[in-house]
């Protein structure tokens, strides 16, 4: 019987480089094929993944970033309505002083740059002012003694009328 098991040990001698070489490949191949492929995950780099865990991550923060998003637009589109109509309320509170203005000071607008002012527009526009004062100040007057009687009612007196 032929003796195989040193022939090869023979060949292996003489070929050493390519058996060394071929071993090596083939732990190589092994490590490639065996080892998962890692890389740094998005949300903690220090923290190695694997390639699946990589895009389930990444579709994670896709989904949390499209649902932020979808907040962010909504809240813009509130600011938006939230912001027409207070421009629209100074618009109707510009005008309404306007008027007063228009009603109260045109008079003495008129007067001021030089033209004539007819008796009726002074009358009425003085008459206004008047009116409106009295107004305020009997809102005023009512108020306070709404108080004073309040006051009284519960035993509480007050020094000096002049306190509101």
């Amino acid at each position: 019987m032929k003796d195989y098991f040193h022939q090869i040990l023979k060949w292996i001698s003489y070929n050493r480089g390519k058996v060394f070489g071929g071993i090596l490949a083939l732990v190589v191949v092994a490590i490639m094929f065996g080892c998962q492929i890692t890389t740094a995950s998005l949300t903690d780099p220090s923290r190695e993944i694997t390639e699946d865990q990589f895009h389930q991550e990444y579709n994670l923060l896709i989904s949390e970033i499209d649902r932020d998003y979808l907040l962010l637009e909504k809240k813009a589109e509130k600011l938006v309505a939230d912001y027409e109509i207070g421009a629209a309320n100074l618009d109707k509170k510009r005008e309404q002083r306007q008027e007063w203005v228009d009603l109260a000071g045109g008079v003495i607008t008129t007067a001021l740059s030089g033209n004539p002012v007819a008796w009726g527009d002074i009358v009425t526009s003085g008459g206004f002012l008047l009116v409106s004062g009295l107004l305020a100040g009997s809102v005023y007057d009512q108020r306070k003694k709404d108080k004073v009687i309040t006051n009284l009612k519960m035993g509480r007196s007050l020094i000096g009328a002049a306190q509101v």
